[in-house]
């Protein structure tokens, strides 16, 4: 049974470990949710080290062919688990043969704090009491902005499409929380830096609008592009509409693949501001503009592979694009 002392330890590292630093933009209590609730699925290193230590251990004391470590200890812990069944104070009682041992008293504690039942604990599997602990008592509820119940439901379900690529996908995800590195988002940090790292913005704060919306060098990206793939509305895309896909006008365009193609042209406008702020690396619009219709040629492709052609000509039809 893992110390409650060391769970804030264990913590640290494990997303330490997710994230490649200490900053953790998204609560991890989201993480937590399921990939269809906006989440990642992600485990909680407590609630499963102390469900696997529940099932290998406390779930054979209840078990009529027990292994035979369990006959010695079932005098101790039963008088235990009837005082806790009817909700009784169990650290008041004694056991027939002294005191409880000192490392059985954090479980019965977790388990009180937890609301685990003997049904449970005896039935269901170690992934299902972890979903059932992490939903009762560690998920909290997702905080986006601009973001009615409507755009929600639209967003997560574009998000968790089978038709976005996992190399896109991380960024998707990020940006659908308003949570991308930039540096507004980095207020922890001791650096007094906010400004955009692009010369030509002249130091304005790096927001998420700011990176979608406004800086000049994604905008004339936009507009290239847009014109490239005869989408002339690009360039003029909400945050709602970046964000969630929330677009409000379709133009006779499937609207997972208006959001598939905002994606890409997000992937590489974020790769390109990325290589200024770390290498003082700039990218020539030309080049950026190449990549993303590079892209979106492949994807394209590949779905008109995967799907066959009537299938696909129908989810890109309004878009006729090729590399320059």
């Amino acid at each position: 049974m893992l110390p409650e002392p060391l769970w804030t330890r264990v913590y640290s590292l494990f997303f330490q470990l997710l994230w490649g630093n200490r900053l953790n933009l998204i609560k991890r209590e989201v993480t937590y949710r399921t990939r269809r609730q906006g989440g990642l699925c992600m485990v909680n290193p407590v609630v499963f080290l102390v469900n696997t230590f529940l099932k290998i251990n406390v779930a054979n004391l209840w078990k009529e062919r027990a292994p035979p470590w369990v006959y010695s200890c079932r005098g101790w812990f039963r008088p235990f688990f009837q005082e806790w069944e009817t909700g009784g104070r169990v650290k008041d009682l004694r056991t027939p043969h002294g005191h409880l041992p000192a490392y059985a008293t954090p479980v019965l504690k977790v388990i009180r704090r937890w609301g685990l039942g003997m049904w449970e604990i005896r039935t269901l599997s170690r992934k299902l009491l972890d979903r059932r602990v992490l939903f009762a008592r560690f998920q909290k509820p997702l905080a986006l902005r601009d973001c009615p119940s409507r755009d929600l439901g639209v967003g997560l379900g574009l998000l968790n499409s089978i038709r976005i690529p996992l190399k896109f996908w991380d960024l998707a995800w990020r940006c659908f929380h308003g949570k991308l590195c930039v540096r507004d988002n980095l207020k922890c940090r001791s650096s007094e830096e906010r400004g955009c790292p692009r010369e030509e913005c002249g130091g304005l704060l790096e927001s998420m609008d700011h990176f979608l919306l406004q800086c000049p060098f994604n905008t004339e990206v936009y507009n290239r592009v847009g014109v490239s793939i005869h989408w002339p509305g690009l360039a003029g895309l909400s945050y709602a509409e970046w964000a969630y896909g929330a677009f409000r006008g379709l133009g006779g365009r499937d609207r997972c693949t208006l959001f598939l193609v905002s994606l890409v042209v997000r992937y590489h406008t974020w790769n390109a501001r990325c290589l200024v702020s770390t290498q003082r690396k700039i990218l020539p619009v030309d080049e950026v503009v190449r990549n993303i219709l590079g892209d979106l040629v492949k994807v394209r492709s590949l779905e008109y592979e995967r799907l066959g052609t009537g299938r696909a000509s129908l989810l890109w039809r309004g878009f006729s694009f090729s590399v320059p």
